[in-house]
C-alpha cells in the first residue's frame, strides 16, 4: 500500500515592523521513510499571491493578511492518497488547508460519492489520532467535504500533522448471535412484553433494526433490537408466532434471523362458591337459595362486580341490593383451594367500582370443597366451594 501523505505547515516570521516583515512558511509534504520539504517567502503584503514548486506539488498560496498569526494561510496540495484497506485502487483527490472563521484548521477535499473517510491528527509525527472516522455519516453524498479540527487554536498552536484516509467499503453483512427461540408467554399476562432482544454485531457498526415474516404486524421492535408482542397474549386465539429480525448496517449489508415464540394455556376455571348459615345449638350448615352462591371466572383481568339481594339482620332490616367486586381469583388444583380478593359491600354499581379501582379495604378469602371458610363473624356466614368447572 502507498504511503500515506502528510501536510506540515509552519509559518516563521523575521525581520523588521509594519508590512515589510518577512515571513516564511515552511511546507513538508511527509511520506514514511522521507519527507519533500521546501520553503517559500512570503511578504507581508494585502494581496500578494506566491506560487512555488516543491518536488513536483504545486503550492498556490494566498496571503491577504493584516496581522502575524501562525496558520493564516491557504495552501493546496494534489496529492496522492492511499486508501486504508479498501478493495479498489488508491484514490486521488486534492487536499487543501485553510483557516476558519473561529481560528481552528480547516480542511477540504473533493468527495467521493457515497464514500466516507478518517481525519487523523498528530501534534508531532510520533503518533497519529483518528478525530473522526466514518466522516460524513451516511457517506458523503457532496461534491466537497470540509473538517474543522477545534482541538487546534491557531493562535497558540503554528504546527500541526494531518491525514485524511479514505474508509474501507463495507462489504461485510452483520452477524446475530441471539439464536431463532424467544421468550414464551403466558396467556393473559399483559400487553408489551419482550419477547426477544436481539444480539449482533457487524465489522463497522449495526445501524438499524426492523421486523419481517408472518406475524411481524403483531410486533414492535425499538431501536435497541428489542421485540415486543403489542396485544396481550391469549393462547385460543393464536398459540405461537414466527418472524424475521432484520439487521442492517450504514452500508445496507443486512442480516436475517428467524424467531419463533410460544403462548402457554392457562386452563381457566368456572368456580361456584355457596354460602351458608351455621346453626350452633344443631352444630349444622345449611343455606336458605341458590341466589346465595357466588360465581367466579379465574381468567378476568380487573375488578369484576356482582349484585345479590340480602336478607334483612340485625343491622339492616328486610332484604336489600348490596354490591361487591373481586380481582386476582386463583385456582390451586394442587391444594384443591380458591383465593380472590374481595371488596364490598356498596350500594350502588359506582361506588362499588371506585372502592376496587382504589384498591379500599380489601379482603383476601381462600376456600376449598372440605372445609368452611367464615366469611362474616357477626352473622355466621360461611363459604365452601360447591363446584369447579374447567372450560
Amino acid at each position: 500500500m502507498a504511503s500515506l501523505p502528510v501536510l506540515k505547515l509552519v509559518l516563521v516570521c523575521r525581520g523588521g515592523d509594519g508590512y515589510e516583515t518577512n515571513c516564511y512558511i515552511h511546507i513538508e509534504l511527509l511520506f514514511e521513510g522521507h519527507s519533500n520539504s521546501g520553503q517559500c517567502t512570503w511578504a507581508k503584503t494585502r494581496q500578494s499571491k506566491i506560487m512555488n514548486s516543491i518536488h513536483g506539488y504545486s503550492l498556490p498560496l494566498l496571503s491577504p493578511l493584516f496581522a502575524l498569526r501562525a496558520f493564516m494561510l491557504l495552501a493546496a496540495a494534489s496529492v496522492s492518497v492511499a486508501t486504508d484497506g479498501a478493495d479498489e485502487t488508491d484514490a486521488m483527490f486534492d487536499l487543501g488547508i485553510a483557516i476558519s472563521d473561529s481560528k481552528h484548521p480547516l480542511l477540504s477535499w473533493e468527495a467521493e460519492s457515497d464514500r466516507t473517510y478518517s481525519i487523523l491528527h498528530s501534534s508531532d509525527l510520533s503518533e497519529f489520532t483518528t478525530l473522526e472516522s466514518g466522516f460524513p455519516d451516511g457517506g458523503a453524498g457532496q461534491a466537497t467535504l470540509e473538517f474543522e479540527d477545534t482541538n487546534v487554536d491557531t493562535d497558540s498552536q503554528n504546527t500541526a500533522f494531518y491525514k485524511v484516509v479514505v474508509d474501507a467499503l463495507d462489504n461485510e453483512d452483520p452477524v446475530v448471535s441471539s439464536g431463532e427461540t424467544g421468550t414464551d408467554l403466558t396467556e393473559n399476562s399483559g400487553a408489551g412484553q419482550v419477547v426477544y432482544t436481539t444480539v449482533a454485531s457487524d465489522n463497522v457498526g449495526v445501524h438499524s433494526y426492523s421486523l419481517g415474516g408472518f406475524d411481524a404486524s403483531l410486533l414492535a421492535i425499538s431501536t435497541l433490537g428489542e421485540v415486543t408482542l403489542t396485544a396481550d397474549p391469549d393462547y385460543e386465539n393464536k398459540s405461537s408466532y414466527s418472524f424475521d429480525v432484520i439487521v442492517a448496517d450504514a452500508e445496507g449489508n443486512t442480516a436475517t434471523q428467524a424467531v419463533t415464540f410460544s403462548i402457554t394455556d392457562v386452563v381457566n376455571y368456572t368456580i361456584m362458591v355457596r354460602a351458608y348459615s351455621y346453626d350452633p345449638e344443631t352444630g349444622r350448615y345449611s343455606h336458605n337459595t341458590t341466589a346465595d352462591d357466588l360465581e367466579f371466572q379465574t381468567d378476568v383481568q380487573g375488578c369484576t362486580v356482582w349484585t345479590r339481594t340480602a336478607q334483612g339482620h340485625d343491622d339492616f332490616q328486610g332484604s336489600h341490593d348490596h354490591y361487591n367486586a373481586y380481582v386476582d381469583p386463583i385456582y390451586d388444583e394442587s391444594q384443591g383451594t380458591f383465593k380472590w380478593t374481595e371488596y364490598g359491600s356498596e350500594e350502588s354499581q359506582e361506588a362499588i367500582e371506585e372502592t376496587c379501582v382504589a384498591e379500599d379495604g380489601g379482603e383476601t378469602k381462600t376456600v376449598s370443597k372440605d372445609g368452611y371458610y367464615k366469611d362474616k363473624n357477626n352473622h355466621s356466614v360461611y363459604l365452601q366451594i360447591l363446584s369447579i368447572e374447567a372450560n
